[in-house]
């Protein structure tokens, strides 16, 4: 086979190779990448200190505003919801219009980085303005809301 035709052939094949297994690699690690392609409000079976959780995947900013806010328990859809953040920050997140605890995890892909366990609901009439913020420690980019009595 000559140089030219092994050029034209073999290195485009090869380059196409190598850039199919660098989208593979990343999309199969970056569990946020993945969780965007999805429709917001989908659901996906996610694996935290051993336990199956389904969650329901919020990445639009309504969504993400809104969280399981104005839900009841019995509304929940499935265990509880991650949130798809745009890209890693410190996380804020606040209590409005919650009727039961939570439980957050904070990830950084699929990996749990901290969590902050059994925050309470506001008191009914309590002020937005007189609400706690609850921060991730850490830079995050996925982070799940449980109920907080909803251990398996």
């Amino acid at each position: 086979m000559s140089q030219t035709k092994l050029f034209v052939y073999f290195l485009p094949a090869l380059f196409l190779l190598l850039l199919f297994m660098i989208a593979a690699f990343y999309f199969q690690t970056h569990l946020a990448v993945r969780l965007r392609l999805l429709p917001d409000h989908s659901l996906i079976n996610l694996k935290l200190e051993g336990k199956n959780y389904q969650l329901e995947v919020v990445h639009q900013p309504s969504s993400l505003t809104l969280g399981l806010g104005r839900r009841h328990l019995d509304q929940v859809k499935g265990n509880g919801m991650i949130f798809v953040l745009p890209k890693k920050q410190i996380a804020h997140f606040w209590m409005k219009q919650m009727e039961f605890p939570l439980d957050f995890y904070w990830l950084v892909d699929q990996h749990l980085v901290a969590k902050t366990e059994n925050v309470p609901a506001p008191p009914a009439g309590q002020l937005p303005a007189t609400l706690p913020i609850i921060h991730s420690p850490v830079p995050v980019n996925l982070v799940v809301e449980i109920p907080a009595k909803q251990k398996h």
